[in-house]
């Protein structure tokens, strides 16, 4: 059992995977094989968005700031643990019921800091308006989720292929 691990969730069988932590952009699939861990993608990273894992790996760090594609961090590799694609990754912002907005209370952090658009508001008949993801536009990007006061928006690894089939 893991420290993360409540002993609630353990006694009651209520135990959840932990999600996966966010590889940089174009990580391939070998990604833990093929990588060093110099940290050099972390040290050429402009928004300071990679960090390294407990195993001295890349993660993102969607805490810190958002991805935006630039491409350094790729140019930084040289063991070929990422490779140039044309999707960076898989990721997509979700939002949880934390969410201010969702909770009555007026907060569009998110929609002000999507570049993409993908966040939009939706009032509903409470008088609630409710922050709504378009999954088609969202990149997966992070940077709705650093400023979100609560910490309401996660990025994780998207399944719009199973939605689709």
């Amino acid at each position: 059992m893991n420290e993360v691990t409540s002993r609630r969730a353990f006694l009651t069988g209520r135990l959840k995977a932990e999600p996966s932590a966010a590889r940089p952009p174009w990580a391939v699939a070998e990604f833990t094989r093929l990588c060093d861990g110099c940290g050099e993608c972390v040290k050429s990273c402009p928004e300071h968005s990679l960090t390294l894992d407990t195993s001295g790996r890349p993660v993102m760090d969607f805490t810190v700031s958002g991805c935006d594609f630039c491409g350094d961090c790729l140019s930084a590799c040289r063991s070929g643990a990422l490779r140039a694609s044309s999707e960076p990754w898989n990721l997509e912002a979700v939002v949880s019921g934390a969410c201010l907005a969702v909770r009555g209370i007026v907060c569009r952090t998110c929609e002000d800091m999507c570049a993409d658009d993908a966040i939009r508001f939706q009032l509903g008949l409470n008088g609630k308006s409710c922050p709504l993801i378009d999954r088609d536009s969202c990149t997966g990007c992070g940077f709705c989720a650093a400023p979100c006061p609560v910490g309401a928006i996660k990025i994780v690894t998207s399944h719009q292929e199973e939605r689709a089939a």
